[in-house]
């Protein structure tokens, strides 16, 4: 089992150690030992940030379906994705998903928020889109959106898992349409449970206080990293923090915003009903696509930095019949802002942006030297993995030529050894040895006497393994003692030596 280098067919470690938790725990040891044997894995388990062939996991759920005979691959791939909750947990990822939201169906519209908090753990992580296009009383409407093939019976698993563990709730989860193209899956899941909330949910909006219009102008000041998009798609005004990014000719009003920004997240394409629809509960990520202004600074030149990703939520301004996408940028360092020539006063101090990134660079190197670590742990655990096989192997080998292959098998099964005993009706015992050893060995050099008794012991070891004979013992006078009629052979042939 190699790890992949090809992005679009991969996936993190952590499904696959939470598969391979999950049917050690419940359908035990052994029958996990057989799924690395069927599928020739390298390993008996798999680093959590390592990268693997994003099939794996559904070769495991046919490979278990296979050896337990009870259910399909769907029954399991379910159970893996039942799994995978119960193993996050484990990482302290449950505090995020205690805080989605104080009911189910806040979880299920934070979903896709909560893949964004990931990406700094799994910076190279492909997640779906999650996004509830229905609700009532009874339940919601979920659209699935990813790239990946044959996971929706995964996601069932996951639903499940979570309704149960953290909200208390049995829910019933089926597909109600599969829309999929040549590109994506894309499932409408029809998701059923007591949603009466969503009725006190609604009622609390109705009952908003009347205030007076706010002014334009204040508007744009309260948010100064905002865009304002009309049904046409072009822009009809934008925030004064993002007009110093460009420069002062840069025109904006009027522009086609698939012009001037391209969409990163979610998968969508730019148009006015997606962004009505999506804009409720998915994060927004737009990067510009037009050149930004030299940074003004004689300390630090321009570091090469063409581009900026706004991060934020569509909000659809009924009065305006427009849509605002408010946002902040997405900074990881202060020499990036430097080199685009922003500072903490051009940045939202109502939302604490300018707390946010602080902070976050006084833990970056150290969370970076930390990540460094980890992954030279993980490097040096895999270098171990493999000695550890190949001194298994050796070991296995060495054993089997000491005593019979389904002995030594039914010793390390745990089997006593003074409680194994054997007949045999019919066996046949060689005796080999050179004639006339002890006279021909003074003639002949040290090194030539080992190399000639290796050539004679190999000719025959090659003997017994093909007719699946025992090798009893070899000595120094050149005699090899063979029996034949005490090998497991069926069991010698299921078996190999790793």
């Amino acid at each position: 089992m190699s790890v992949c280098t090809r992005d679009k067919t991969m996936l993190y470690g952590i499904l696959l150690e939470s598969a391979r938790d999950g049917v050690r725990s419940v359908y035990g040891h052994q029958t996990w030992r057989r799924i690395v044997q069927e599928l020739n894995f390298e390993h008996d388990s798999f680093t959590t940030l390592g990268r693997y062939d994003e099939d794996l996991i559904e070769k495991i759920a046919l490979c278990l379906a296979d050896i337990l005979h009870d259910g399909t691959p769907d029954k399991y791939m379910e159970f893996f994705g039942e799994c995978f909750v119960r193993f996050f947990t484990n990482y302290g990822y449950d505090k995020i998903l205690r805080v989605a939201g104080r009911y189910f169906r806040d979880f299920l519209h934070s979903i896709d928020q909560l893949h964004d908090s990931t990406r700094f753990s799994f910076p190279k992580m492909k997640s779906p889109l999650f996004h509830v296009i229905e609700e009532d009383e009874h339940g919601v409407v979920l659209h699935y959106k990813s790239k990946r093939r044959g996971f929706q019976c995964y996601i069932i698993g996951q639903l499940k898992e979570c309704a149960s563990s953290f909200y208390n709730e049995e829910i019933y989860v089926r597909v109600k349409d599969d829309i999929s193209t040549a590109d994506y899956t894309r499932i409408l899941f029809r998701v059923d449970f007591n949603n009466d909330i969503v009725k006190k949910v609604s009622k609390r909006l109705i009952n908003v206080p009347t205030l007076p219009d706010i002014t334009s102008g204040t508007f744009f000041r309260v948010f100064p990293f905002c865009i304002l998009i009309d049904p046409s798609m072009r822009i009809y005004h934008v925030g004064k923090s993002i007009k110093n990014l460009f420069s002062d000719d840069t025109l904006f009003s009027g522009r086609y915003l698939k012009d001037l920004f391209q969409i990163i997240r979610p998968d969508i394409l730019l148009e006015w009903e997606k962004l009505l629809s999506y804009g409720r509960h998915i994060v927004f990520v737009m990067e510009s696509k037009i050149p930004l202004r030299p940074a003004v600074s004689t300390l630090h030149k321009n570091t090469g930095i063409a581009t900026i990703r706004l991060k934020g939520q569509m909000k659809f301004i009924t009065t305006w019949n427009m849509v605002v996408f408010l946002s902040h940028p997405v900074l990881s360092t202060t020499e990036e802002m430097v080199s685009i020539g922003l500072s903490l006063h051009d940045l939202n101090f109502y939302d604490g942006s300018s707390e946010i990134l602080i902070s976050g660079m006084q833990h970056a190197r150290h969370l970076q030297a930390a990540i460094d670590k980890q992954h030279a742990w993980i490097t040096k655990l895999q270098h171990s993995r493999v000695e550890l096989q190949e001194w298994r192997r050796k070991g296995k080998r060495l054993l089997y030529s000491m005593i019979p292959r389904h002995i030594a098998q039914m010793l390390q099964e745990g089997v006593i050894a003074n409680t194994i005993c054997e007949s045999h009706k019919m066996i046949t015992v060689l005796f080999a040895y050179a004639v006339d050893f002890k006279e021909v060995i003074q003639k002949l050099q040290p090194t030539d006497i080992v190399v000639c008794i290796n050539q004679m012991v190999n000719v025959f070891d090659k003997c017994t393994d093909k007719f699946d004979v025992f090798r009893l013992e070899t000595k120094a006078d050149s005699s090899y003692i063979a029996v034949a009629g005490i090998q497991d052979r069926l069991a010698n042939r299921r078996e190999s030596d790793s």
